[in-house]
């Protein structure tokens, strides 16, 4: 079994199954599909969540159980999601096509006031509290990425969009080793090659902590801990040298261990609305507000 697809098993067991969800509403590819360079690369169709991935988002927010029907018409769809994720691997490391049409329908109305760009904490984030994504406030999470695919997506998900600020947030996967073994400085690198295409681009940067977390249910053997609190230091001290806002995340999420306090996620990893409510304020008095002065 692939490491995406393993996580996908583990996760479901707590409805987190949906950060490793990969279904689209596309035709699946076919032998006559683009090949080379072309003016339209991906498949016909959206790349969006699917309305049994949106129910399963719903329901990780809900008190209890997980609905057996919900978990069912997810299941359901298992083949068509596989089929996209193995032309995805294939064919879009990054997941270009993901918002490419979004982001042609916000770029004619403009007015974009920061982007959200991160992995599924980010993704989640909109699922949790769909309110705070408005008013110029545009969410590019895509469940399961490193650092790596996001300097990938900057200039198309976040510089064409022309905002005024990018709030950047990613670090988990890469802990986790989700596409291969990496070193600490192959983050590091990342963040800094995102940050200055920014600043190239006189966009504020806003560099969040890495949540904390003391197991990944989708890689058991580790304790990453103590590494993602050494790397959010190294966060922290970058942000500073660059004159680039940091938000220190755990410093409301976080137990005396770097586990997420109890009662803020199901699995250890992702907030429940309770977490994002206390990220909420902090990001937003970092954010530019209507005047284009962060929010205090």
């Amino acid at each position: 079994m692939t490491a995406h697809r393993s996580r996908v098993a583990a996760l479901a067991l707590t409805l987190a199954c949906w950060t490793g969800a990969m279904a689209v509403r596309a035709a699946e590819p076919t032998p006559s599909a683009p090949v080379g360079m072309v003016a339209q690369p991906c498949p016909a169709g959206s790349f969006g969540r699917t309305d049994a991935d949106l129910a399963l988002a719903a329901g990780f927010f809900k008190e209890g159980p997980p609905d057996p029907g919900v978990l069912a018409a997810w299941a359901k769809e298992a083949p068509e999601r596989t089929r996209l994720e193995d032309w995805r691997k294939a064919n879009d490391w990054a997941d270009l096509c993901r918002y490419r049409l979004d982001n042609e329908r916000i770029a004619r109305a403009g007015k974009v006031r920061v982007v959200f760009l991160g992995d599924s904490i980010t993704e989640f984030w909109k699922a949790a509290d769909p309110a705070f994504f408005a008013d110029g406030v545009v969410n590019r999470g895509i469940s399961g990425q490193t650092s790596g695919q996001l300097l990938l997506r900057f200039q198309q998900d976040v510089v064409s969009l022309r905002p005024r600020a990018v709030h950047i947030l990613v670090g988990t996967n890469d802990v986790a080793g989700n596409n291969g073994p990496e070193r600490p400085e192959d983050l590091k690198n990342n963040l800094r090659a995102m940050l200055a295409i920014a600043q190239a681009n006189h966009l504020r940067v806003i560099l969040g902590s890495i949540p904390p977390a003391a197991t990944f249910s989708w890689r058991p053997a580790l304790r990453p801990a103590a590494q993602i609190r050494e790397i959010n230091v190294w966060i922290a001290a970058f942000a500073k040298a660059q004159g680039a806002a940091y938000i220190d995340y755990g410093a409301v999420l976080a137990d005396p261990d770097g586990a997420m306090k109890p009662g803020l996620s199901r699995d250890g990893v992702h907030p429940l609305k309770a977490g994002y409510a206390l990220m909420k304020p902090l990001s937003e008095k970092a954010m530019p507000g209507p005047t284009g002065r962060p929010a205090r």
